[in-house]
């Protein structure tokens, strides 16, 4: 298996190298300046703006990691280069070359983008245009999920992905069973509770719980940039 990586002289991408060399997978690495030999290793010299070493990067690789990023530039505008517009060229480059993986390292900073450029630009560069459930951004607000105090809800999560995970969260519940991929982890009957059913991408499971007071109950993945996006609807509950 061939690894194409960016990022690879970074402290996350070394300790990448060291795992790939531990399982023995071929990795193609891009690189900006010249690099000592490391075994199992093809160095290929560019950056994510040269095209010629993307497209070189990516050929017949199995999966692409997208471990590089702007982390500290003079001018703001670097952060958008490099983080938005140079992951969309090694995207590009990976679509075209049909690499069947890709996975992008991105940062806790972009849950606050707020709070920096780096952040904004690294939130930005993961660019779904809405994260939603079942189709359809925000229809769970138009529409709310019906439900009546005391009966007991279940509801079913699958993530769909293609590469994202997922929290399920009810604001004002909390679930009395939890069930995934095969296994509870959550009985009811038993002592506590659960606030969220964690996914990753393809994975599935469900949640039940009652709702002790009629009203509003709001809905969301907590992963809260997705929940930005669409991924949030609402119960409404009646006597």
């Amino acid at each position: 298996m061939t690894l194409a990586v960016t990022g690879a002289t970074g402290f996350v991408g070394r300790a990448l190298l060291e795992e790939a060399a531990k399982k023995g997978l071929e990795v193609r690495a891009l690189t900006r300046r010249p690099q000592a030999r490391v075994p199992g290793v093809e160095w290929v010299a560019g950056d994510l703006h040269d095209r010629k070493a993307l497209n070189k990067l990516v050929r017949k690789a199995e999966a692409v990691i997208h471990v590089a990023g702007v982390v500290n530039t003079p001018d703001p505008t670097g952060f958008h280069l490099g983080n938005v517009e140079g992951t969309l060229k090694l995207v590009e480059s990976a679509v075209a070359a049909g690499a069947p993986r890709l996975v992008f390292v991105s940062s806790l900073a972009a849950r606050e983008p707020q709070l920096s450029k780096y952040g904004h630009s690294k939130l930005h560069a993961e660019k779904p245009d809405a994260v939603v459930f079942n189709g359809y951004a925000d229809q769970y607000d138009h529409a709310p999920l019906q439900a009546k105090v005391g009966q007991r809800v279940r509801v079913w999560v699958l993530d769909a992905g293609p590469d994202r995970p997922t929290s399920f969260h009810v604001v004002g519940g909390q679930f009395d069973t939890v069930y995934a991929e095969g296994a509870y982890r959550l009985r009811r009957g038993s002592a506590g509770g659960s606030q969220a059913l964690f996914l990753g991408p393809a994975q599935g499971g469900f949640v039940e719980l009652t709702f002790p007071q009629p009203g509003h109950y709001p809905f969301v993945s907590h992963l809260m940039t997705d929940a930005e996006r669409g991924a949030h609807g609402v119960f409404e509950v009646s006597r």
